[in-house]
């Protein structure tokens, strides 16, 4: 067992890493050996370092704490008690090796706090004496070659703030999973992180509710479209003065423009909320007169964004393309690994001085001096001991990428965004001309219609954007060449449209707006870096799934007026409030649990308390506070709450169990519980359940339909001699028998006709069919020993197939191997598939790193 050395003192934790004995010496002569984190990096930076080093990885972290202990010393401060992980003891063993034959070892793991923990871990469990630690930002030859000419000490600072936040992750796991499990039962688990991310989205679920839970009110909009002096159409949208008492100021869904002096314009547009007025208002318009009323210039500018942090990265990339958190870091490392870009984890905006001269140069050269302005951006948070770089392109010369060297479509796309928005954030602001145009009713002195035009005067930063297509993505059709008559003149109206719509409830998350949620500049929950796997975890836990929501039907009326055939045209269409897609939706497992954790545990929840300790881990990076005595603080009172929750006999369960009603034959009552995957139907008192799936609900299942959820498995008479069994799985009914099982999706049958002569016959026969169709995907068969060899036509060829007869488990398959192309399936032999199974496993396995998750 490894136990972490204690640092009192922030000022002394630079000073060594292992105590003089656990030291061991490497050679002094051979080569340098250079361990990397991920083994994607190791044939670039063998490439630039030569063949005097040696490249390896460690494959993420090498230590870990014991999964099924605490593995904390609470007498000694809260040391964590490591041991090497399992899965890492081959390749400890093979970088020991690797030791014997070098001079010197330098630990290149990345630069941020879980980096310089595997790079302790490293000179720990090696030995290391006065271990070397080298720092790149890009994995180029001039970073790498730097790095190796500037060793540094390991940062201890950085290696306590991990592991504070080991230690208080692991605390309230261990702690409050046992409370869960004798709550609710089953493999639950929560984390400090994890469960304030639930809460927020629990506290949207429940405020959509809200907002469903009551009268949705409806109001008719309106819009206009006119002829300019050219006979062009424009549109134009309908407002009202508001002094009025019906007019709802608060929402508009027009862009809306800094300038104080257009403020007229905002907040303004006309919403009638009954059905006759609007219809009235449509008959006015159509007898009016026109004109323009007034014509107000305004000069604006337009900013470029600071080039991406990992937060915005993620949220950008989730926006234009699509990709979930998880595929968008992916596919930045695979950037990185690849010398393209910079480190991708990083929450800075902050651009070296190199880079901004090469930028500087870039822009010079490519539009000329008057679209290049300095900026250096500042994070709203700095730690002057993680004072990375915003993600970058390594050179700003590559604008794009070429499909080659595992670089396909997804990595060409991340690149091409992250060089537009670093090269973006130093060239000069766009100006902008706008004007805002009203237009006067004769016959609705309170009403008026306007319209603004937008013209880019100078592009600036948009140049490196499609200029046109930049600047029209949110401007709805807009039209810049309006050709307007002389003020007070009238205007030629050519259409009015008058669309009922419906307050709508806040939307929930996706994973791009939880993001910005938790992002350090709003609630700072957590580390942009950790976010892929925040997410996920929720996801596995079966706290919150990505899903399609269908909204609510609503019928909506419309009204047009045309200057052609002069009439009113009302008609109807069907709409769904709250209509969503791929959301993040909270379990009611999760409802149930947030709301203990609200209970009980009030602290870990709170949004501030996360976030200051976000900071607190911060202040520990930066040798200001002492990690064990902020850990100690939180565990005492966090501790003390455990314990009287032990105590406890109820159970949140016991607080939701509903009593459906009794079955008329048994008698038995059956009853509605919450266990970890949602509600279940069930006979008291028994083990038997069913799990209530959509569109079934708590709310509206009968007692019928319960008594047949919980008549499953049902025994349906025989089949070869063995007993056939009707069950209802996750996709929907199957039958067993003996080994077999086979899915009835493809049969039609009603279910509450199963008992009747013509179901089970329709059954039997579908079996038949189904047997027969498999063996013949079965080529030919065969029996050695215990081992039973199927040659199967498979998507991709014929196979052979060989499984240990003695092996009984549900999830044994076997084993398969290829037969290739050219295998001749009209003349099998045992001695044929032996030689090609043999040939097989004689072959050298292929290298295979599976990605270590950050703890």
């Amino acid at each position: 067992m490894i136990k972490s050395k204690s640092v009192k003192k922030p000022k002394a934790v630079k000073k060594t890493v292992v105590k003089k004995k656990e030291i061991k010496e490497v050679d002094n002569s051979g080569k340098i050996l250079v361990i990397v984190e991920s083994p994607g990096k190791i044939n670039k930076i063998q490439h630039i370092l030569g063949d005097d080093y040696i490249v390896m990885a460690s494959i993420g972290h090498i230590i870990e704490l014991k999964g099924k202990e605490m593995s904390i010393d609470f007498n000694n401060n809260f040391e964590p008690q490591y041991q090497v992980s399992r899965d890492k003891t081959a390749q400890v063993e093979k970088l020991l090796n690797a030791m014997k034959k070098c001079s010197d070892v330098l630990l290149a793991t990345d630069e941020d706090r879980e980096g310089e923990m595997i790079a302790w871990s490293l000179a720990y469990v090696l030995g290391l004496k006065n271990p070397k630690r080298i720092v790149f930002n890009s994995i180029t030859e001039k970073e790498i070659l730097n790095a190796v000419k500037n060793p540094k000490e390991i940062d201890m600072a950085l290696v306590d703030s991990q592991k504070a936040r080991r230690v208080l992750d692991r605390i309230i796991g261990f702690e409050i999973t046992p409370i869960l499990w004798h709550q609710i039962g089953g493999d639950l688990s929560t984390g400090r992180v994890q469960c304030v991310v639930v809460r927020l989205l629990v506290e949207r679920e429940k405020e959509i509710k809200k907002f469903f839970e009551k009268e949705t009110n409806s109001f008719f909009t309106f819009t206009g479209q006119f002829v300019d002096s050219r006979k062009n159409i424009f549109n134009a949208i309908l407002n009202k003065t508001t002094d009025d008492s019906d007019t709802d100021s608060d929402e508009s869904s027009e862009e809306e423009n800094d300038d104080d002096d257009n403020k007229k314009y905002k907040d303004s547009k006309a919403r009638i909320k009954d059905y006759t007025d609007a219809k009235d208002i449509i008959k006015k318009l159509s007898t009016s007169e026109f004109k323009l009323a007034s014509v107000e210039t305004k000069n604006s500018t337009r900013q470029p964004s600071p080039p991406f942090t990992t937060s915005t990265l993620q949220q950008e990339a989730s926006r234009k393309f699509g990709f979930s958190v998880k595929k968008t870091m992916t596919v930045a490392q695979a950037l990185y690994e690849a010398g393209h870009i910079t480190y991708m984890r990083t929450d800075s905006v902050n651009l070296s001085d190199e880079a901004l001269n090469k930028i500087a140069k870039f822009v010079k050269s490519e539009y000329g001096d008057d679209y290049y302005t300095r900026r250096q951006y500042k994070s709203k948070k700095t730690n002057t001991q993680e004072a990375h770089e915003a993600i970058r392109p390594t050179d700003m010369n590559v604008k794009g990428l070429t499909p080659k060297n595992k670089i396909e479509n997804d990595h060409i796309k991340l690149y091409t965004l992250i060089w537009k928005r670093a090269v973006a954030s130093q060239m000069a602001a766009a100006k902008l001309n706008i004007k805002t145009i009203q237009i006067d009713i004769s016959k609705l002195k309170k009403f008026y219609f306007t319209t603004q035009v937008q013209t880019i005067v100078f592009d600036g930063f948009l140049a490196v954007y499609n200029v046109k297509a930049e600047t029209n993505e949110n401007e709805e059709d807009e039209d810049k060449s309006i050709a307007l008559p002389k003020i007070g003149s009238k205007i030629e109206a050519y259409e009015f449209n008058s669309v009922q719509e419906y307050e709508k409830p806040v939307t929930r998350y996706n994973e791009a707006s939880l993001i910005n949620k938790l992002d350090p500049k709003n609630l700072n929950i957590g580390r942009p870096s950790t976010y892929a796997t925040i997410i996920k975890k929720i996801e596995d836990n079966k706290y919150v799934k990505e899903t399609d929501v269908e909204g609510k039907e609503k019928t909506c009326t419309l009204l047009k007026w045309n200057s052609k055939n002069k009439k009113i045209e009302e008609n109807e269409k069907t709409i769904y409030i709250g209509k969503e897609t791929k959301r993040l939706v909270p379990t009611e497992l999760a409802i149930i649990i947030t709301d203990f954790l609200l209970k009980n545990f009030p602290a870990i929840m709170e949004y501030k308390f996360t976030s200051s300790m976000e900071d607190d881990l911060d202040k520990i990076a930066e040798g200001k506070k002492i990690w064990h005595e902020l850990v100690g603080g939180f565990y005492t009172p966090f501790h003390k709450t455990v314990e009287t929750l032990k105590q406890k006999k109820t159970k949140i369960c016991d607080d939701n169990v509903k009593v459906l009603g009794k079955d008329p034959k048994s008698g038995k009552k059956i009853v509605l519980t919450l266990k970890k995957y949602g509600w279940v139907v069930m006979y008291e008192g028994e083990k038997n359940m069913a799990p209530i799936k959509p569109p079934d609900t708590p709310e509206n299942l009968t007692i019928s339909k319960a008594i047949n959820m919980l008549a499953f498995p049902k025994e349906l008479g025989k089949y070869d001699n063995k007993k056939l069994l009707l069950k209802r799985g996750q996709y929907g009914y199957y039958v067993t028998f003996g080994t077999n099982t086979i899915t009835l999706n493809g049969l039609d049958f009603d279910i509450d006709k199963i008992d009747e002569d013509d179901t089970l016959e329709s059954i039997h026969d579908f079996i038949k069919k189904q047997l027969e169709s498999r063996n013949k995907a079965c080529l030919w068969t065969h029996t050695e020993g215990n081992i039973e060899y199927k040659v199967l036509n498979g998507q991709y060829g014929a196979y052979v197939n060989m499984r240990d007869k003695r092996r009984k488990e549900k999830t044994y398959k076997g084993y398969n191997v290829s037969l290739g192309k050219n295998f001749d399936l009209d003349d099998i032999t045992f001695e044929k598939i032996n030689k090609i199974v043999e040939d097989k496993k004689n072959q050298p396995k292929k290298k295979y790193f599976p990605k270590k998750k950050k703890q």
